[in-house]
């Protein structure tokens, strides 16, 4: 349908292997995918899908994740 949310949230990583520590990508939990995917279609946020500084607040003490993180997800969400 192209509503941008089918992020991928399966615990799979298609990266070879495990880096020596490096920055590698790593996905959200799965109760944080659910819960910002909530948020973004929710009919109040579908079509305006930018969580305000107090969104963010209440989203990254819900999901656990941080300020970055958060950012980062809305971001390629909303591609």
């Amino acid at each position: 349908e192209g509503t941008g949310v089918d992020m991928d949230d399966s615990g799979g990583t298609s990266e070879g292997g495990n880096r020596a520590r490096g920055r590698s990508r790593r996905e959200l939990p799965p109760h944080a995918v659910s819960i910002l995917k909530a948020w973004l279609v929710s009919p109040e946020h579908f079509h305006h899908p930018y969580p305000t500084a107090q969104d963010q607040a209440q989203l990254m003490a819900e999901t656990g994740i941080d300020k970055k993180q958060l950012k980062n997800w809305f971001t390629n969400a909303r591609r």
